[in-house]
């Protein structure tokens, strides 16, 4: 029942078991004694909401950086960051994945936040080089959680600008 725990030695379809987890599997991942399996993976999907996001006590830096990892790890939000690694930056497909973040990091890591939403709503990952990507005014550079170059745009027409102006690059959609 919900409010039990037990540890079993085996499990049944349909069971519903939870695995302590320092950190060694994320969602999606399969557990197997067996092995021979290959899923195809989660989808993840294009975040269409950005915005900047840092504790409001310096202090609880760590904590702070603590809770956002775990919750990325969760795909509670993608986190970005600026090229120079000084800004957090969150992405998401709803409000509500800020809303539950800002909410957990306050209860769960007991750190206060201040969420700054940006004016972009769509992104892609940039192929090419970019030291000569020009990009369009209403747009941000930054990198996501595995240092690939993603560039965040104000709105479709300010992709297809990007698209049009730098033929040498090649813009991906996430997902």
């Amino acid at each position: 029942m919900a409010q039990e725990r037990n540890t079993v030695e085996e499990a049944f379809p349909g069971d519903i078991i939870g695995i302590i987890n320092p950190g060694l599997f994320a969602i999606g991942d399969t557990i197997s004694v067996t092995g021979g399996f290959n899923f195809k993976p989660l989808p993840q999907f294009q975040p269409e909401i950005f915005a900047r996001i840092r504790p409001t006590d310096v202090g609880k830096r760590k904590t702070f950086d603590k809770g956002m990892w775990q919750m990325a790890q969760e795909g509670t939000v993608q986190i970005m960051r600026s090229l120079n690694d000084q800004e957090s930056l969150i992405a998401a497909v709803g409000q509500l994945q800020f809303d539950v973040l800002q909410y957990r990091l306050r209860n769960e890591y007991k750190v206060e936040t201040l969420l700054d939403p940006l004016p972009y709503t769509c992104s892609a990952w940039l192929e090419g080089d970019p030291t000569t990507f020009k990009p369009p005014s209403a747009s941000m550079i930054v990198k996501d959680h595995r240092d690939r170059v993603v560039v965040l745009f104000g709105d479709q027409l300010m992709k297809t600008i990007a698209r049009d102006r730098n033929p040498d690059h090649v813009l991906r959609d996430m997902g």
